[in-house]
């Protein structure tokens, strides 16, 4: 093993303010409500779902299909896909598997189409992601699923939305119009009524105390 010794200039350069600003964190701010706008009552939605109950409330009235390669889905301007929530019989590894080979399934259906191409399909998942550290841990399956469909939007970009949700279902059609509405949020997450989009952030440094008899603790 051969050693260099630290250049001079190193400790200068670490502390350098740009370099202080280089390091990022995923949040999840809110949108401003004005961000969305009314529903267009002409446009004809679509929801597939192998589960009625499933549906949130606001949604029910639409016309409903099981699976996304139902022909009848070309004629609508906007497809909303609920995905299904796992089967609590299954242990977590089970539902995984189940629930990711599933939406594959699916997404290799939709994608083949031809006459869906100008139509936008929005995936609703829940609890895929975790939008603050006080937000409940994500559902492993929809999370696994979340990620797959997050990398077929790189390789599709602008056909496919994911819009994980809780359990109030407050303002959700019109979120749901904004996304048909091509507003350029491909993700988003909807937690007691407000919307929340991914943004990097710059990390806050942490700052050693004074005191020469500090430690760092580890927890695990």
């Amino acid at each position: 093993m051969t050693l260099r010794a630290v250049p001079e200039c190193l400790p200068q350069r670490l502390t350098a303010p740009g370099l202080r600003d280089s390091l990022f964190k995923l949040d999840w701010p809110a949108l401003p409500p004005d961000t969305f706008p009314a529903a267009d009552a002409a446009a004809t939605w679509a929801v597939v779902s192998d589960d009625p109950e499933r549906v949130p409330p606001g949604l029910r009235q639409a016309t409903s299909h099981t699976d996304l390669s139902d022909p009848d889905l070309a004629h609508a301007d906007l497809v909303i896909w609920v995905l299904p929530l796992p089967d609590t019989e299954q242990d977590p590894v089970g539902q995984v598997h189940t629930l990711t080979r599933h939406t594959l399934t699916q997404l290799q259906h939709w994608l083949a189409r031809s006459d869906v191409l100008g139509t936008p399909l929005v995936v609703l998942t829940r609890h895929a992601v975790a939008t603050s550290a006080h937000d409940r841990v994500p559902d492993l399956a929809h999370a696994a699923a979340w990620a797959l469909i997050h990398a077929t939007q790189n390789e599709h970009p602008g056909r496919i939305s994911l819009l994980d949700t809780d359990d109030i279902a407050d303002g959700l059609a019109n979120i749901l119009a904004a996304v048909a509405r091509r507003i350029a949020e491909p993700h988003l997450a909807l937690r007691q009524g407000s919307a929340h989009t991914p943004r990097l952030t710059p990390s806050t440094s942490l700052t050693p105390p004074p005191s020469a008899t500090w430690q760092l603790g580890t927890t695990g």
